[in-house]
């Protein structure tokens, strides 16, 4: 019999393929699934914003968080369809404006790898927006 991966595990290895392309130091990078067909519905990964040239300082953090997109915004923001029943996959816990954007987007499970620094805002807010996180261990 052939042992074939959860869809968690599955969609975790393809988050750290994606995560890959980012520019930065701190690699993440996050897809998108529709919890109906387990169907890939958007990916993203931290970066500048589209056009802009990544030849700046990536060791200047302070310039590095004023410029960057967060993997879930551009995961938000280059999906093709309604986000209705989609679950998505992160290498790191959103942070609490990106969980805002989550919840605007009607996205009702996260399951991700590594905490960020302030993940017990962020399940305090998930609760709230009726979000179900889940620590991909």
């Amino acid at each position: 019999m052939v042992v074939r991966p959860s869809w968690d595990e599955y969609f975790m290895k393809l988050v750290d393929t994606i995560r890959l392309r980012s520019p930065d130091y701190t690699k993440v990078g996050a897809v998108m699934v529709s919890q109906e067909d387990n169907r890939v519905v958007s990916c993203g990964y931290n970066g500048l914003p589209k056009g802009m040239d990544d030849d700046i300082d990536w060791t200047d953090r302070e310039l590095v968080h004023s410029l960057v997109i967060h993997a879930e915004a551009n995961c938000v923001l280059y999906a093709n369809s309604r986000f209705m029943n989609t679950t998505m996959y992160i290498s790191m816990s959103p942070c609490a404006n990106c969980i805002k954007l989550i919840a605007a987007a009607n996205i009702k499970r996260i399951v991700y790898r590594e905490p960020y620094k302030d993940i017990k805002t962020v399940q305090e807010l998930c609760k709230m927006f009726n979000i179900d996180i889940v620590s991909y261990t």
